[in-house]
């Protein structure tokens, strides 16, 4: 050890004139090994601006609570229409008894054909409740699919940041500002 002084200040180094020099070979080893760590680097660095930019784009996206409250909206207009599809079956079936006890009486012919315009307008109905009602399900199916694919992708990005920067993935979730899925 050699120490040498500058004014208050002592620095300690080791006198390298008594090590053998390095072999070749060792020197050559050492500078592969920079070379990889120095290329390994250069791929997280890029992963994890790639990582980043994905996050960025989650972030653009709708929050989990706007979907779960379109899922909910959702579900709501569908529980609304099921009620109006019932409503509107059992007018037909009112409607449809009432041409029956109108035909046993013998009505006019005019009676009996307005009967079955009314009857017909209340399938018509019915019919389109229920495809409203299909559409209102689909759509909610598709939320809810979305709503999985983006929970699946946030904690894959997560996770894969938090091990590229050595950190917990509910300490990103705070510091990113993200919901913990």
């Amino acid at each position: 050890m050699v120490c040498k002084e500058f004014g208050k200040f002592k620095i300690y180094s080791l006198n390298q004139t008594l090590l053998d020099p390095p072999e070749p070979e060792t020197l050559r080893a050492l500078d592969n090994d920079l070379t990889f760590l120095t290329d390994q680097e250069a791929l997280l660095r890029e992963n994890l601006k790639q990582l980043q930019g994905q996050v960025a784009n989650l972030e653009r996206e709708p929050s989990m609570a706007v979907l779960d409250q379109n899922v909910l909206a959702l579900r709501s207009e569908v529980s609304r229409l099921e009620e109006k599809l019932q409503k509107l079956e059992e007018q037909s079936k009112d409607e449809s008894t009432k041409t029956e006890t109108d035909s046993n009486d013998n009505m006019k012919d005019n009676d009996k054909e307005n009967d079955d315009k009314s009857h017909d307008n209340g399938l018509s109905r019915i019919k389109k409740a229920e495809a409203e009602h299909k559409q209102l399900i689909s759509r909610v199916k598709e939320l809810e699919s979305l709503c999985k694919f983006r929970k699946r992708i946030t904690s894959e990005v997560v996770s894969q940041l938090a091990e590229a920067t050595c950190k917990k993935p509910k300490l990103l979730f705070e510091e990113i500002g993200l919901e913990e899925v």
